[in-house]
């Protein structure tokens, strides 16, 4: 001990010491008995608290089952009449809300709506037997409900669930379906049931935090004494309910059981052990009393203590202060007299630590590790910097969102290591590109990767005006170019010869936007709206554009009335029997004729609808239009005609979707293998897996896959190896090139006669393509040449014209 310990004990001992001989020889009398009234009003509040906490969880869980009545799909499913597709929806409408409210509410374990024959209309949950007409469990709770409340609305019943193997509460509540179709008829209103399989586990996890942190154990346990909750020890069993004291192997514990409401009983076995660390828990509590009275008592030597003591701390305090308002950032070390110089020496080398690690920190929150160029988080940064240089002088400058687009296909086929080879190789060639720009003005060129599969970058502007730099180096859309050209060839990532392709959007500062936000608003929309187009492709975002997307905005908001306002139709592109002349199918086509903007292209409403999710409800639509026309050619005697439904990327990942399919099948007695769903090359890459189970389950259900758009994509030979194809569509952009390069097209005759698959051509327009695709042997046509896209009625004619020629 250096001198500041001594002058402290010099200090002190006169004063502290005397007292602490005094009250250390004081008797510490009836601790014990403390121990054991604070012990019984600790269990005494916890039951209370149980108790309160079980009886508001039942009251609360019953508020939210009065309340599901109300709901509109609730009501609209009891209501409805109909079966089928509207039926099931409904139901699955029902069923995604009886599951976020059991995602919502920790505890709910099952949630089922019974009809007033005491069937299960609707469940979810776990321990749900898909075979039973009503579970086990919830058949003796309606027995309980029935004898012991009567005709009562709520009811709640302790049971065990053989379903889920452990006691639960059964909340019911019995309600009489409301509505303005309910009683429409005159037909008796009838009442269903709700019952709420409500879970003990969040008590049981109660007692093992208390068991955790006290050493208690707390058991749940029925008036039977049957063990419902908790966590016992090693060698209890339930009949030693009558003792005081147990011994188990773990240790010996004294037993208290306190009633709770519905005959539960909560049992705690307290180890003796713990009864003692309270005693000295209170003998430690004395004791800090008494030390508490001696601090008071310190304070009558601050006189002398200040000059010893709090003079070099108020000194220490005020380097502290310095240094977290950064007035100073070094701390120099002193000569070491006494323990409060060796704190400030430590105080120092602590400071210059934590400027080393706030470098290291600084550097791995805006560093991205794969590629070693800044994160997201950086280039923000760095722009609002730019930003605010611009208030102040007036600078310009360009920014640029790139989107690497073959990176999950990349991830997929060759492994993630190659896709990280990619992520580098595309950080390496734009840090090159910047390389000119970096060396003239670093200040404004940031480079980072603001995704998983994109990277941002700012330049800036050379106006070549009086009084500005006037030095020539590549714009925006020049690097793009650049870039470009360096991925037009495929690039080795590995042992593995890949070609890249990207998109790229850019704005430029300030004449679209003024703002960080709109900075990256609006590039982010030129870089989807470049995404559209096949290649390396790129688009700089002005007034045009800008007001392109305002218009997308407006029709996204047209297209959710255009159905029910009847401005959607539909038209079919028939198709022929190359060799025999004849019509064999057709493909449907999806039209919107708008009341004021006329005709809007499907390349532009399509898109529209999958980024606002519309598309679900349209594709249904445009599959019952379908299912209709198929119905009255069966009725018109023309049975060997087939149909074909192009199914977007959302469908393909909705598990509903197989399910909508065949119920419209069989509600318009449609034979399967008549029906044919189309799916992009685009949406099986993307999808993959998801894509390739349903493709699966539609195949189950008997409908012909139909690949669209071929070699537009990327899809593998895996691909048409695991997906159960039926027929290939050759790309028109193929067909036009079938005279200057018929090989094209003799490739992928000679990959669908290898997989022996149905090959339709698309866009057949000239006399010469389609004695080509004759002579090629090739399966089937569409195109302007043949036949354009028809109405129904035209359609039908077309086909008895068919079936007159053929019978002549």
């Amino acid at each position: 001990m250096k001198g500041l310990g001594r002058k402290l004990l010099l200090a002190l001992l006169p004063v502290v010491i005397l007292p602490l001989l005094a009250l250390g020889v004081q008797s510490m009398m009836k601790l014990g008995d403390m121990a054991n009234r604070h012990m019984e009003l600790r269990l005494t509040s916890m039951a209370t608290t149980i108790n309160e906490h079980l009886s508001g969880e039942l009251r609360r869980n019953m508020v939210e089952l009065t309340q599901l009545p109300n709901s509109e799909a609730l009501i609209a499913y009891l209501a409805t009449e109909v079966t089928g597709t509207q039926k099931v929806y409904m139901g699955i409408r029902v069923q995604r809300m009886f599951h976020q409210l059991l995602v919502s509410n920790k505890g709910f374990l099952q949630l089922s709506l019974l009809s007033p024959e005491n069937k299960a209309l609707l469940r979810v949950g776990e321990g749900i037997n898909p075979f039973d007409d009503i579970a086990p469990s919830n058949q003796t709770f309606m027995q309980h409900w029935a004898e012991q409340a009567g005709a009562k609305e709520q009811f709640n019943y302790l049971m065990y669930s053989p379903e889920i193997g452990e006691f639960v509460y059964k909340q019911g509540y019995r309600f009489t379906a409301s509505g303005p179709e309910i009683s429409r008829n005159g037909d008796t209103i009838q009442s269903y049931n709700l019952i709420l399989t409500y879970s003990l586990r969040k008590f049981g996890e109660m007692f093992l935090k208390q068991q955790e942190q006290q050493g208690i154990y707390l058991l749940l346990l029925d008036k039977s004494n049957t063990f419902i909750a908790g966590r016992t020890p090693l060698g209890w069993r339930s009949g030693n309910q009558d003792t005081d004291e147990i011994v188990l192997p773990e240790d010996e514990f004294l037993v208290r059981r306190l009633p709770l409401d519905d005959g539960l009983i909560l049992e705690a076995l307290i180890p003796k052990k713990l009864m003692t660390a309270e005693a000295m828990e209170l003998r430690l509590t004395t004791v800090i009393w008494l030390v508490i009275s001696c601090l008071i008592l310190l304070a009558l030597l601050h006189v002398v203590l200040k000059r010893l003591i709090l003079n070099p701390v108020s000194n220490l305090r005020d380097l502290m202060k310095q240094v977290a308002t950064h007035e100073i950032s070094e701390i120099n070390s002193v000569p070491s007299k006494d323990e409060m110089d060796e704190l400030h020496n430590h105080f120092a080398g602590m400071f210059s630590q934590l400027e080393v690690s706030k470098r290291e920190l600084e550097r791995a929150a805006f560093i991205d590790p794969l590629t070693g160029i800044g994160n997201r988080a950086a280039f923000i940064r760095c722009l609002q910097n730019m930003v605010e240089r611009h208030h102040k002088q007036q600078t310009c400058f360009y920014l640029a969102q790139l989107k690497l687009h073959n990176l999950t296909w990349i991830n997929n086929t060759f492994g993630a290591k190659t896709g990280d080879q990619a992520l580098q190789l595309m950080s390496h060639i734009l840090q090159q590109l910047l390389h000119e720009h970096t060396q003239a003005n670093a200040r404004c060129v940031c480079l980072a990767r603001s995704g998983s599969d994109e990277f941002i970058f700012s330049i800036p502007c050379y106006t070549g005006e009086p009084g500005q730099n006037t030095l020539v180096l590549p714009d925006a859309n020049t690097l793009c170019e650049q870039l470009a050209a360096r991925l037009s060839q495929p690039v080795m990532l590995g042992s593995y010869a890949i070609k890249l392709r990207f998109s790229a959007g850019i704005v430029r500062f300030p004449d679209i936007a003024n703002s960080v936000e709109e900075l990256m608003e609006g590039v982010s929309k030129a870089r989807r709206q470049a995404s559209r187009y096949q290649g390396n492709h790129w688009l700089q975002l002005d007034n045009t554009m800008v007001q392109h997307i305002r218009e997308d905005k407006w029709l996204e908001s047209e297209l959710r009335d255009a159905i029910a306002g009847q401005q959607c139709f539909v038209v079919y592109q028939p198709q022929y029997d190359i060799h025999s002349g004849h019509i064999v199918g057709a493909e449907v086509l999806l039209r919107w004729r708008h009341p004021s903007y006329g005709m809007v292209p499907p390349d532009r409403f399509i898109p529209i609808a999958e980024v606002s999710g519309q598309i679900m409800e349209i594709d249904l639509w445009v599959l019952e239009q379908a299912c209709r026309c198929l119905d009255k050619l069966t009725t018109r005697g023309i049975a060997d005609f087939r149909l074909a439904v192009n199914a977007s990327g959302t469908e393909l990942s909705n598990p509903a979707y197989p399910e909508a399919v065949q119920s419209m099948l069989q509600r318009y007695k449609i034979p399967p293998h008549r029906f044919g769903i189309e799916i992009t090359e685009t949406a099986i890459v993307e999808l993959d897996e998801v894509a390739r189970v349903m493709v699966r389950t539609l195949k189950e259900i008997g409908v012909e896959i139909e690949l669209d758009d071929f070699g537009t994509g990327y899809t593998s030979l895996s691909h048409l190896t695991n997906l159960q194809l039926d027929v290939l569509k050759i790309d028109r952009s193929y067909i036009m090139q079938l005279e200057s390069n018929p090989k094209l097209v003799d490739s992928i005759l000679q990959l669908a006669d290898a997989f022996s698959l149905r090959v339709i051509a698309e866009g057949v327009e000239t006399i010469e393509q389609l004695k080509l695709l004759q002579q090629k042997r090739c399966h089937m046509a569409q195109g302007y040449l043949l036949s354009k896209p028809v109405t129904e009625e035209e359609l039908i004619a077309l086909l008895f014209a068919d079936c007159l020629a053929e019978g002549e």
